[in-house]
């Protein structure tokens, strides 16, 4: 059985089981233009395409494509939930700029132990830390090296997938407005 996660308010609330969504949807609780994610899956659709899906006999969500051709346009996408979308933009991106400063950060602190250059400044702490790091562990440069690529690809994904979310709910919206 699939689980679903509610998006109210800026937070996921959730997992719901599919018949506590859709009863959560038909009795008015949720509204149908509130958005619902399946457990596992990426894919944000307004909860008004888990009725189209039930109608259907599906017991799945029908991605919006589907219950869009199928002739469900009763549900509305807000200005919030589309700056909503946009906000959560900003944690792929923060998550993409770690990944990179961390193998420069200890490449640093190795060219600086190398060279016997003095810890001092405003970041002391830091200096101080990525060079402990680096001298008691002299596979820390290879090994964050990796992990910051890992790590630029698993945020660029994130950031591509929320990406799209966004500029289709904001796609949506504008149709709203010029009905």
């Amino acid at each position: 059985m699939i689980n679903y996660y509610l998006y109210r308010d800026g937070q996921n609330h959730g997992p719901y089981s599919a018949d506590q969504m859709k009863q959560l949807v038909t009795s008015g609780q949720v509204a149908q233009s509130e958005l619902i994610c399946p457990e596992g899956s990426s894919d944000w659709v307004p909860a008004s395409t888990l009725l189209v899906a039930s109608s259907l006999n599906s017991r799945t969500v029908a991605p919006a494509s589907v219950s869009r051709s199928a002739g469900s346009r009763d549900f509305s996408v807000t200005e919030e939930q589309v700056s909503a979308a946009h906000q959560k933009l900003k944690t792929p991106m923060i998550g993409i700029l770690i990944s990179v400063a961390v193998p420069f950060l200890l490449w640093a602190a190795k060219s600086d132990a190398s060279r016997g250059v003095r810890i001092s400044g405003r970041h002391r702490g830091l200096k101080s830390l990525m060079q402990t790091i680096v001298k008691e562990n002299p596979q820390a440069l290879p090994i964050g090296i990796a992990i910051g690529v890992i790590g630029v690809v698993v945020c660029a994904v994130w950031f591509a997938r929320s990406r799209k979310v966004a500029r289709d709910l904001k796609a949506e919206f504008n149709r709203q407005q010029i009905r």
